[in-house]
């Protein structure tokens, strides 16, 4: 069993408070505000994986989750090479819901399945 440190567990536990973001500046109070901080808090998250915080093997991985995160990336990336247009990356100004977020939500989704949840009976 692993066990993660506490810095990973307030991360992780800090995007289910995401819902309750608004920042009531700009064109869209509510979507920008929960893209950005969900990008940040993945972004830390990576970090605690890359600096040796959080054990991390791909081995554990279910490889029908492997194979379907490789595919939408695979399919993202021909997507982002090939049909080029100003809203791919990032996405509309209104809600940034491009090939970066989905991005950060692959590796959010690998990082997550690492992570095992105590039931309280």
């Amino acid at each position: 069993m692993v066990q993660f440190t506490g810095d990973y567990n307030s991360c992780l536990f800090s995007s289910f408070f995401l819902p309750f973001v608004v920042l009531p500046l700009g064109t869209s109070p509510f979507e920008i505000p929960k893209v950005l901080l969900a990008e940040i808090i993945i972004e830390l998250l990576f970090l605690f994986v890359l600096f040796g915080k959080i054990p991390f093997s791909f081995t554990i991985l279910p490889k029908h989750l492997l194979y379907t995160i490789s595919g939408l990336f695979l399919i993202s990336l021909f997507d982002l090479l090939f049909f080029q247009s100003p809203t791919v990356f990032f996405g509309n100004v209104y809600r940034l819901q491009g090939v970066f977020l989905l991005w950060h939500l692959l590796f959010f989704t690998i990082m997550v399945s690492q992570f095992i949840f105590f039931y309280i009976t």
